[in-house]
């Protein structure tokens, strides 16, 4: 595949790959509109996600927003519950639009959902630029703001912030485990969708209900990609009598060598955990090659714009929510989209999913908020009570339990991920029986 280790863009220039998914799209007219709502396997390849400079159709009307006819508004005259809000933004990595859907997800909360159990929920914003110091100085101006919980939009230095909010007992949310150190901090953090092991196990999963007995993976030639397949791949297709062969591309390699290298071993399905570029690359290189089967392009929906009918035919999509244009979707997620677009309304934002994130983290953060107990909530209380928070998860139709995290190690409460591809009108449907069902293949501890 081509060159897929320095990504360079408007706003950033990232030297190792760290996530492979680039939900920006959905069909043929909308697929520009947007940006990474970053998933699953972030931990791998996740770089992309600030590099995309394609312009927007997002909604951009100035027009005030107007709350639905059965808003609970928040009660103004009590105080407000502070929460600290940590993102890349202004720097090399630089991810405005997370921050963006995540203050209109805080408007959303106050002006329908009653904000936290009346107070109104008011963001102290903390920019940073992907190191550790930078976290850690955000958690330092979390203590010293006194907020109540740390909410995190996207920041591959996260665990930098850790030693600042343990020392004050502050709990971490967000949607993501996206960095080792929070990804397992199973005390004092909680994340609100599928952990990268559960990304991973959805895949060998989907694969097999599909029919494979042979699947082959490609991944980035790094050091998480090979533990990825070791302590989870290989376990799974195991326990579903399935044969799994890893293939690691570097950087500068040939997608036609590599597909010719990776279809030698006669698989019946192909999963590309690669950037966008690479998994355009790999899905003409394969198809190319005359296979035929299954291809697991991730998240690299903005790839249907650019092939034909013909090539896309047996390529799904994976994602940890429903998203706008997505079809089939169940009616509650089909309620919480409808939201989201009403709020995100007038805010100049390009990357829908990116907003998308930001949302999540606002509005899950607030429902996790609701459960702490006494007249006042303190970071204390939260921390506490985050461990045993459980409630509906928005975009998802489905459901969070924090006192059951979701895979052995992982600091993840939420579960469940999506799998769809193309129907006869290039529109992106959910395939049946989603999301997919992992139970089976989780391992005990």
């Amino acid at each position: 595949m081509p060159n897929a280790i320095v990504s360079q863009g408007k706003s950033c220039q990232i030297g190792t790959i760290l996530g492979p998914h680039q939900g920006r799209g959905i069909n043929m007219r909308s697929m520009a509109r947007f940006g990474l709502f970053a998933v699953g396997v972030a931990t791998i390849m996740a770089a992309t996600l600030a590099c995309s400079s394609e312009a927007s159709d997002s909604p951009g009307s100035s027009a005030s927003v107007v709350p639905r006819a059965n808003a609970d508004p928040v009660d103004k005259s009590l105080s407000p519950v502070k929460v600290g809000f940590h993102n890349n933004e202004g720097g090399a990595i630089s991810l405005p639009d997370i921050r963006l859907g995540f203050e209109a997800g805080v408007e959303y909360v106050n002006s329908e959902l009653g904000g936290i159990n009346g107070h109104p929920m008011e963001a102290v914003y903390c920019n940073t630029d992907g190191t550790p110091d930078a976290a850690l100085n955000c958690g330092n101006t979390f203590v010293q703001d006194k907020v109540v919980l740390s909410a995190q939009g996207l920041d591959f230095g996260g665990d930098g912030i850790l030693p600042a909010l343990r020392a004050a007992n502050i709990a971490e949310f967000g949607a993501l485990p996206l960095t080792p150190g929070l990804g397992s901090a199973i005390d004092d953090a909680a994340f609100g969708l599928a952990s990268t092991e559960e990304a991973y196990a959805a895949d060998v999963v989907q694969e097999h209900e599909l029919g494979a007995k042979k699947l082959s993976l490609v991944f980035p030639d790094v050091p998480a990609s090979r533990s990825s397949f070791e302590r989870v791949v290989a376990p799974t297709a195991a326990k579903l009598g399935m044969q799994v062969s890893p293939y690691y591309y570097t950087p500068g390699g040939d997608s036609t060598t590599l597909a010719a290298t990776v279809l030698a071993g006669s698989p019946d399905a192909v999963s590309l955990y690669a950037t966008e570029a690479d998994a355009l690359a790999g899905v003409q290189a394969l198809r190319g090659s005359g296979f035929t089967g299954t291809i697991n392009a991730t998240q690299s929906t903005a790839i249907v714009d650019k092939l034909d009918g013909a090539t896309l035919e047996n390529v799904i999509f994976q994602s940890n929510v429903y998203f706008p244009g997505l079809s089939d979707v169940p009616e509650k997620a089909v309620k919480d989209i409808a939201a989201f677009q009403t709020y995100i309304q007038g805010k100049g934002i390009t990357k829908d999913l990116q907003a998308q994130q930001g949302f999540f983290v606002a509005v899950q953060s607030a429902d996790i908020l609701r459960q702490t107990p006494g007249d006042t909530i303190t970071a204390a209380a939260v921390h506490e009570s985050i461990k045993t928070a459980k409630g509906e998860n928005f975009f998802t139709g489905g459901t969070y339990d924090c006192s059951r995290r979701t895979w052995p190690g992982s600091s993840a409460c939420g579960t469940g991920v999506i799998f769809s591809k193309l129907n006869d009108d290039k529109v992106l449907q959910v395939l049946p029986n989603q999301p997919v069902d992992v139970s089976v293949v989780r391992p005990s501890s």
